[in-house]
Parts: C-alpha cells; sequence; structure tokens
C-alpha cells in the first residue's frame, strides 16, 4: 500500500485586540457588574452615612462638671502626665470623664491638652494630641 504525503500548511489565526477586548467588557458587565448594579449605590451611601457619624462631635449646653481624682505615683522619670480627657457617648448625648495618666513622651513632639470649645451649636471638647515640635 502506498502512503501519500499530505503537506501540512500552518494555521493562520488571527487575534484581533480590539474584538477581544470589547467581548472581554462585554462578559464583565453581564457576569460581574451586572448582578451587582443595585448594590453599589446602596453601599455608597452606607459608607458616607458611617463615615459622617463617626465624624460628628457631640455638643452640650454646658460644659459637664469636672470630677477631681488622685494622680497615681509617677512610674520614672521618663513618664510625663497625660491629663484626663472627655469621650462623647453618642447612645445618651453626654460626655464621660476619662482620667488621665503616666505616658512617655514620643520622640520629638509635645503634647498639646484638650479643651472646650464653644460655637453656636453648643460646647464640644477638642481632645489632646501629640504635636510635632517644628525647628
Amino acid at each position: 500500500m502506498k502512503t501519500k504525503k499530505i503537506e501540512m500548511q500552518p494555521l493562520e489565526v488571527k487575534f484581533d485586540k480590539v474584538t477581544y477586548l470589547e467581548n472581554l467588557k462585554i462578559e464583565l458587565r453581564t457576569r460581574i457588574i451586572k448582578p451587582f448594579a443595585k448594590l453599589i449605590p446602596v453601599a455608597g451611601l452606607t459608607i458616607i452615612g458611617l463615615f459622617f457619624n463617626s465624624c460628628t462631635t457631640g455638643y452640650v449646653a454646658t460644659e459637664p462638671a469636672q470630677v477631681e481624682y488622685s494622680r497615681p505615683v509617677r512610674p520614672s522619670e521618663l513618664h510625663v502626665w497625660i491629663d484626663g480627657d472627655w469621650k462623647y457617648n453618642r447612645q445618651n448625648h453626654t460626655y464621660i470623664q476619662r482620667n488621665g495618666y503616666w505616658n512617655k513622651p514620643v520622640p520629638s513632639r509635645t503634647w498639646v491638652a484638650g479643651y472646650w470649645q464653644s460655637s453656636h451649636r453648643g460646647q464640644y471638647w477638642i481632645p489632646g494630641h501629640w504635636q510635632r515640635n517644628y525647628r
């Protein structure tokens, strides 16, 4: 039996990048984005609401009365006293006093004590913080 030799021609595949990207875009839209399309605005509004709710300051008509407490013994000569401050309780709309504490100073920073600020809405607490020393 005689075998016939068949010469194979290389298969030419034309790759159209534009068509491929268009098909990929359509597939992404239908499989991933479309099912979540209604959730995106709701999630966005929820995140914005949580952000603004966490950033709001609590206002009171008058400053709460300062409760005196004894300062504990200094742990070492390296420690500095950080005065107590106030934390706003959003559930019952009042400020709660937090006691002061000893802390080691942060290098190149100075402690700036918190204070009460007045506005047309009432009184609110500006918390203390470590401020960078500028030279």
